[in-house]
């Protein structure tokens, strides 16, 4: 299990057991550069790999969570790059959001499709996600 701490720039791994629902040995697993932009919204893919959606960086980058090694960056035309999130019959879309709040007039002029959802095929597809279905009491 993965949690991005935007303030520190780390994605931080912890052990999880689906016995009792605790999280264990929390670990910097990445340390973003600050002139990536903040790391916000984040999913992971088949490989095990992590995208990033960075704040204030105009763009998605794709870590290995292992090793804490960059793979690849994505620029997008948005500043505000809020989250990303494979989709489509077969996982192989990343979908992109960004925001337009508080952007200067500068910052709109140079990124105007801010605000936008975008879409990507990264030669990669996400995840199969495993949905939550709580124990009975």
């Amino acid at each position: 299990m993965y949690y991005i701490d935007t303030l520190t720039y780390h994605i931080v791994s912890f052990d999880f057991d689906p016995d009792n629902g605790e999280i264990y040995h929390p670990k910097t697993v990445i340390s973003v550069p600050t002139e990536h932009g903040a790391p916000d919204g984040m999913c992971i893919d088949e490989e095990g790999m992590l995208w990033i959606a960075h704040w204030g960086g105009a763009n998605v980058s794709r870590w290995n969570p292992d090793s804490g090694e960059l793979i690849t960056m994505v620029n997008v035309p948005a500043l505000l790059v809020t989250s990303c999130c494979f989709g489509g019959k077969n996982l192989d879309t990343l979908y992109i959001t960004s925001a337009r709040v508080d952007m200067s007039p500068d910052d709109m002029e140079k990124y105007p499709l801010s605000g936008s959802v975008f879409s990507f095929k990264p030669n990669v597809c996400g995840a199969k996600v495993n949905f939550f279905t709580p124990k009975p009491s």
